[in-house]
């Protein structure tokens, strides 16, 4: 992974608040935005942080939900084979597989 410095970080930080607040995320109301901020904040104090990328938690987590997402010919939902649970299992092991490899 890139290692940006605190500055780099925190001007990407700066740019995501305001897309929140664009799409109309309130200090007082948006949960999301109240605990992003805080983490804005600590960092800009000087917090110590750690800069993960989690795009293959969310590839998974989106794949897992592809089968329930399917329809036939009559536009009824196709039910998928076996447990959807074991399909989130399977894709959890895989990620953690994947992180190992990169390490």
């Amino acid at each position: 992974m890139n290692k940006e410095t605190r500055g780099e970080l925190l001007i990407r930080m700066e740019a995501a608040l305001d897309r929140m607040e664009l799409d109309g995320a309130k200090e007082e109301k948006d949960e999301d935005y109240i605990k992003f901020k805080r983490k804005y904040d600590a960092i800009k104090d000087g917090a110590d942080y750690t800069v993960r990328s989690v795009a293959l938690e969310m590839i998974a987590a989106y794949a897992c939900m592809i089968p329930l997402c399917n329809y036939g010919f009559n536009n009824k939902p196709i039910k998928p084979r076996g447990d959807i649970r074991k399909v989130v299992e399977n894709a959890s092991a895989f990620v953690k597989e994947l992180n190992g490899w990169k390490q």
